[in-house]
């Protein structure tokens, strides 16, 4: 693969990728797709899972959130870790750029 354009997804891609029919769900969508495609290369928090799951489980009946967070696993988006050492330089950049 050619070098790619490497990008952090916020839960709220992956949220109106599945959930918004208007124009922000299809962006969302065509950058879920420009993934799978291997246009983009992808990456986003562990956490990131739990807050879709969250969201899903207000709007979607429990078997299709299960589905829908399981594809979104088996994804080429590649979920990271997160531990101490990542919280804490979150918190340096939110104290510094408020």
């Amino acid at each position: 693969m050619e070098e790619s354009t490497t990008l952090y997804l916020d839960s709220n891609v992956l949220i109106n990728a599945v959930t918004n029919d208007a124009i922000i769900g299809s962006h969302a969508r065509n950058i879920i797709e420009g993934i799978q495609q291997d246009h983009f290369l992808a990456n986003t928090s562990c956490l990131t899972i739990d807050e879709v799951a969250w969201i899903f489980r207000k709007n979607m009946p429990n078997e299709l959130l299960v589905n829908s967070c399981k594809k979104l696993l088996d994804s080429k988006i590649r979920f990271l870790e997160v531990n101490k050492f990542i919280l804490d330089i979150a918190l340096d950049i939110i104290k510094e750029f408020n």
